[in-house]
C-alpha cells in the first residue's frame, strides 16, 4: 500500500495544527503536499483489497484515528457536526449541505432520511470520508460514491481545515430499506426539512405528534410522509406500511412450556412469515407442518417488519416408564406366562 498506518496518522497531525504543536510525535514522518489525495487513494485501495471493519489492520488504524480525532475535538481544532446550510436542487434531485467554511456535501437523500433507492454522495475537495458504519458495525475506512446495501448508515466525514482554519467532522446518516413493511414508531424529520403532510391509508392526519422534529406513530397501516425545504418547496417523500403485530403459530394443542408425548402440528398466521426451528440447540425443520422427532424445541416466527414470537416445548414420543398405567401390559404378560407355566407343570407326566 502507498501509505502506512503511521503516515495516515501523520497526515492528521499535519492537518490539525493545535495537535501538531501539543502532541507531535517525532517518530511519525510528515507528509508532502497533497496528502489528502494520497489518503483518499489509500482508503479506496483498502476498500478494494477487502479490508473489512473486523480485520486487525483496520481496527488498529481506526483506534489510532479515533484517539487523535477525539483529541482534536477536545482541543477545539475540530468541531463536531456544525450547523449546515441546506439547498435543494430540484433539477438534479440533490440536497447540498454547506459547512461554515464553504466546503459541502451533496446527496440524493436528505441527512437522516429514509430511502428505498441507492444513495449517492459526493463532496468538495476539502472533505474526506474516513469511516462507514452500517447497523452499528464499522464496515470500512474511507468512503464510496454509492451505497446499495440495506441498513442504517453513519458515514463520518472530515473537513480537516488548515493551519489557519477550524476543521469539521460531519456525520452523514441515512436509512436504506427495500421492503415497504416496517415496524416503525418514531421517525426523525431529515435535517433542514419540514414535515408538511402525513396520510394514513390515504386519509390526511391532522396535527401529527411531534411534526416539527419527529413523527410518533400510533396506528398500523400504509403511510405517506411528505417533506418540504425551508422555502416551502416539496422535496422528499417517504412511503411505508407500519406493522407492529407479531405473527403467531397455531398449534393443534397447547405446547408452550409443556412436555408432549405425541407429535404436534402447526400453522403460521401469516403465510409469508419466516419460521426458525431449533431442536436441541441445532437448526432443524418440520415436514408437512408437523413436529415428530423427540427433543427440546425452540421455534421463532418472524414477519417482514421484524416482529416475532418464540415458543418452547419438549417432545418425548417414547414410553415413560414412570407412568403406572404403562405397567399394566407387562404385568398382564407376566401373569399370562406364569399361568401357562403352572399349567404346563400340572400336565407333566413322570416316566
Amino acid at each position: 500500500m502507498a501509505l502506512t498506518a503511521a503516515a495516515l496518522l501523520a497526515g492528521l497531525y499535519v492537518s490539525l495544527p493545535c495537535l501538531a504543536a501539543q502532541d507531535a510525535d517525532p517518530a511519525l514522518p510528515s507528509l508532502p503536499e497533497g496528502w489528502k489525495e494520497e489518503l483518499e487513494a489509500e482508503w479506496e485501495s483498502m476498500v478494494q483489497d477487502g479490508l473489512e471493519g473486523d480485520s486487525d489492520e483496520v481496527q488498529d488504524m481506526d483506534q489510532d484515528l479515533f484517539r487523535i480525532l477525539e483529541r482534536a475535538l477536545a482541543a477545539g481544532s475540530v468541531v463536531r457536526d456544525p450547523e449546515l446550510e441546506l439547498s435543494w436542487d430540484p433539477g438534479r434531485g440533490i440536497f447540498r449541505y454547506t459547512l461554515p467554511d464553504g466546503e459541502y456535501l451533496e446527496m440524493n437523500v436528505p441527512l437522516g432520511g429514509w430511502t428505498r433507492e441507492g444513495v449517492r454522495i459526493t463532496a468538495s475537495s476539502g472533505i474526506s470520508f474516513y469511516q462507514v458504519w452500517l447497523d452499528g458495525t464499522l464496515t470500512a475506512l474511507g468512503g464510496r460514491d454509492a451505497y446499495t446495501q440495506e441498513g442504517s448508515y453513519e458515514i463520518l466525514a472530515l473537513d480537516a481545515g488548515s493551519r489557519e482554519k477550524t476543521g469539521y467532522q460531519v456525520t452523514v446518516a441515512f436509512h436504506l430499506y427495500r421492503d415497504l413493511t416496517r415496524a416503525l414508531t418514531h421517525i426523525n424529520v431529515p435535517a433542514g426539512l419540514r414535515l408538511s403532510r402525513v396520510t394514513l391509508e390515504g386519509v390526511p392526519l391532522e396535527n401529527p405528534t411531534g411534526e416539527e422534529r419527529y413523527l410518533h406513530l400510533e396506528q398500523d397501516g400504509a403511510y405517506l410522509l411528505e417533506f418540504e425545504d425551508n422555502q416551502g418547496n416539496p422535496c422528499w417523500n417517504m412511503e411505508f406500511v407500519r406493522d407492529t403485530q407479531a405473527p403467531a403459530l397455531l398449534f393443534d394443542r397447547p405446547v408452550e412450556g409443556l412436555v408432549l408425548t405425541e407429535p404436534v402440528g402447526f400453522r403460521p398466521t401469516e403465510a409469508s412469515a419466516r419460521i426458525r426451528i431449533l431442536r436441541n440447540g441445532e437448526e432443524s425443520y418440520a415436514s408437512s407442518w408437523r413436529i415428530a422427532k423427540q427433543g427440546n424445541y425452540q421455534i421463532e416466527v418472524l414477519d417482514a417488519a421484524g416482529n416475532g414470537r418464540e415458543y418452547e416445548f419438549t417432545l418425548r414420543t417414547g414410553a415413560d416408564f414412570r407412568d403406572p398405567r404403562l405397567l399394566i401390559i407387562p404385568c398382564a404378560a407376566l401373569a399370562a406366562i406364569a399361568v401357562c407355566y403352572f399349567k404346563w407343570r400340572g400336565n407333566m407326566r413322570v416316566i
